[in-house]
C-alpha cells in the first residue's frame, strides 16, 4: 500500500509514493520511506527519512527522533531541540492540550508529572511538578500537589492559586456552581463523588462508592446531574434524590423527558410531541434544535434524530453515531451520513462512510464490513462536502482532510 495526498479539486497533490504518512501541520506532514522524515506541499524533504517516529508539528516542534536519540523534540529544520529550548522539559515529554484552555493554555506532561505552559509564548505558569493537572470549565484548573501531605490547588483562569483541599482525585469536573471530584485514598478499593461549592470552595455533599456513577452537566441550563442505575441526583436541588428526569434548556425551547410507566415522553415547552422512547436507554440533547434519541419496538432498539416538530430522520436505524459533525447512521454494512437537519450526504446504502474534514466525505462499497470493524473486498471512494463524486478513482484507504490535502492510499 502507497500513501500521498490528493487536493481539493480530486487529482494527486503528491503521487502516492510513500509507506505511511500523517496529517499536515503548519505545513510540514510525516511520511515514510524506511524511515520518517517530513515533506511540504510541494513534497520536497524537509526533515530527511532518518526518523523512527514523527508526530505532527505544533506550535513550530513535533515530538520525533532519530533512533536511540536521547532528545525526543526537532524544530522545522530537524534540529534536534536542547533541554534549555525545550523549556526545560525532561527528556521525551509528551505535549498534551488541557480541555478548556487549548487557546490560552496547554497542559504538558513527563513521566507522571504536569503542569501548564502559556500556548501563546510557551511560558512556564505551573511547573512539571504536580501528579496531575485538570481543568474545571472556564474559572479553575486543578492540580494534585503529592509532594508533601496531598493536596489539590486550584488556580484561576490566570493560573492564580485561589484554594487548597485536602484531596486526590481521579477525575475533576467543573458545573458552573459546583466544583466534582472522584476522590480516592491510599488503599481504598472504592471512592467517593465530593461535590464543592465553586464560591466557598466548602464541601456540600459526598456520594459514596462512585464505581457505577455517571455524571452529565448541561451548559444552557447550568444542571449538572449524578445518575446511578436508575436514580438521578441533583447538585442544584438541595443535593437530593429525585425521581424526574432533568429538562434541558435550549436557546429557543425546553425539551423535557418525562416518565411514562416503562416509557419517557418527550415534551417541547411543555407540550407533548407524540414521541416516547424507552427509558432504559438514552434520549440526549444534541444542540440548540435537535436531541437524540433511542425507541423500542418489542426487543429491536432503534435510534433517531428528533426536533421541534418531531422526527428528523425517524427511528428506525440499529446505528446512529456522531461523525464529526453529522450522524453515522444505519447498520451494519449499510451506513449512510446525515446532517442536522436530516439531509442526506451519504444515503444510507454504503458499507462504512466516513466524515474526512471540511473538504468531504469517503464512502466504502464493493466490500463487506465485519464486527470486528475490518473491511474486505472492496474500496474507499471521495466526496465532496455535498455529497457528490470528488473523483473517479478508488483507494485503499483514506485519512483525514488538513491544509487541503487529504491523506489516501492505492494498494
Amino acid at each position: 500500500m502507497r500513501w500521498g495526498f490528493l487536493g481539493t479539486d480530486g487529482s494527486w497533490a503528491i503521487e502516492p509514493s510513500f509507506e505511511a504518512v500523517g496529517p499536515f501541520s503548519e505545513g510540514l506532514a510525516a511520511a515514510k520511506e524506511g524511515a520518517w522524515g517530513y515533506i511540504d506541499r510541494e513534497r520536497a524533504t524537509v526533515v530527511p527519512f532518518e526518523l523512527a517516529y514523527a508526530a505532527a508539528f505544533h506550535r513550530g516542534m513535533a515530538n520525533a527522533a532519530k533512533p536511540n536519540a536521547v532528545g525526543s523534540f526537532i524544530d522545522r529544520s530537524g534540529r534536534a531541540l536542547p533541554y534549555d529550548e525545550r523549556i526545560g522539559l525532561p527528556a521525551h515529554p509528551e505535549l498534551i492540550g488541557v480541555t478548556g484552555y487549548r487557546e490560552k493554555w496547554d497542559g504538558i506532561r513527563s513521566a507522571k508529572r504536569s503542569g501548564v505552559l502559556a500556548a501563546d509564548s510557551l511560558e512556564e505558569r505551573l511547573p512539571v511538578r504536580f501528579a496531575k493537572v485538570t481543568d474545571l470549565g472556564p474559572a479553575f484548573l486543578a492540580a494534585i500537589d503529592d509532594t508533601h501531605d496531598p493536596k489539590t490547588v486550584l488556580f484561576d483562569a490566570d493560573v492564580q492559586p485561589v484554594a487548597e483541599l485536602p484531596i486526590q482525585w481521579t477525575s475533576a469536573y467543573g458545573c458552573g456552581a459546583y466544583l466534582v471530584f472522584d476522590v480516592f485514598e491510599p488503599g481504598r478499593r472504592s471512592s467517593e463523588l465530593a461535590a464543592y461549592d465553586a464560591d466557598t470552595f466548602e464541601r456540600v455533599a459526598t456520594y459514596e462508592d462512585s464505581r457505577h456513577m455517571h455524571m452529565g452537566y448541561d451548559p444552557e441550563s447550568d444542571t449538572y446531574s449524578l445518575l446511578r442505575q436508575r436514580q438521578r441526583r441533583r447538585l442544584d436541588d438541595a443535593l437530593q434524590p429525585t425521581d424526574e428526569v432533568l429538562p434541558t434548556v435550549f436557546e429557543s425551547f425546553r425539551v423535557t423527558p418525562v416518565k411514562s410507566g416503562k416509557r419517557t415522553r418527550i415534551e417541547i415547552d411543555g407540550e407533548p410531541i407524540g414521541v416516547e422512547v424507552d427509558k432504559t436507554h438514552r434520549a440526549g440533547a444534541e444542540d440548540a434544535t435537535t436531541i437524540w434519541a433511542m425507541v423500542k419496538t418489542g426487543k429491536a432498539k432503534r435510534w433517531g434524530l428528533l426536533g421541534v416538530d418531531g422526527w428528523i430522520v425517524e427511528p428506525e436505524h440499529e446505528l446512529f453515531e456522531r461523525e464529526g459533525p453529522y450522524w453515522r447512521v444505519g447498520a451494519l454494512g449499510s451506513e449512510g451520513l446525515v446532517d442536522a437537519d436530516g439531509r442526506w450526504l451519504l444515503e444510507p446504502v454504503h458499507t462504512r462512510v466516513r466524515h474526512c474534514g471540511e473538504h468531504g466525505h469517503a464512502f466504502y462499497e464493493g466490500g463487506k464490513a465485519f464486527k470486528n470493524g475490518n473491511l474486505k473486498g472492496g474500496a474507499w471512494r471521495v466526496t465532496r462536502p455535498d455529497g457528490s463524486p470528488l473523483c473517479q478513482q478508488t483507494f485503499a484507504d483514506v485519512g483525514e482532510w488538513r491544509e487541503d490535502r487529504l491523506a489516501a492510499a492505492l494498494d
